[in-house]
Parts: C-alpha cells; structure tokens; sequence
C-alpha cells in the first residue's frame, strides 16, 4: 500500500548509513485498489499502484538526494502499465 511504501522510506533513512543508496522500483498509478490478475489455475496476483511524486517527496522529506528517476511503460496480463524505477542517496539523516 502507499502507507507501506512511505513508512519503509523513512524506516531506511534510519537505519541506513549516510550516502547509503536506495533503489526502489514499482508500478506507476493512480489506482486506489490494486488490480487483480488472475491465471486459469486460480491463483491471484495483485498489483498495487504508487503516485511517483508522492514517493519522490517522501524520499526527500527523510533525507535522500533522489538522482535517478525512469519510466518504462509496457504491456502486462493487467493492461499497459508504467513501471517507475527511482534511485536515491541518503545524504542526512532527519530524526
């Protein structure tokens, strides 16, 4: 979930050392409820979405220097979907 991703934003600026990279990588969306793929055999896969900005803000409100942003938008079993791939050097620690 968003709340997730926002509290393991700021649980990394604690626990990670300064200049210390974080990668994070998800899919790119406004959808409030994750999209459900499910294969003939029944079984699930959810896909939850997160507003980049929001994870951008997040990342430098805790303290990182985000140096990497991309985008790479391609066909999956759900519809297209815009995978975010962000990059980020810690360069203080915010308590």
């Amino acid at each position: 979930t968003q709340q997730q991703a926002l509290n393991l934003i700021s649980d990394a600026a604690l626990r990670m050392l300064d200049k210390g990279v974080l990668y994070m990588s998800c899919m790119e969306g406004s959808e409030l409820a994750p999209k459900i793929d499910a294969s003939d055999n029944t079984d699930k896969m959810y896909t939850y979405f997160h507003q980049g900005d929001t994870l951008i803000d997040a990342l430098e409100n805790a303290g990182f220097k985000v140096f990497d942003i991309q985008r790479k938008r391609q066909a999956s079993p759900i519809g297209e979907v815009t995978e975010l791939f962000i990059t980020a050097r810690l360069d203080k620690v915010i308590t």
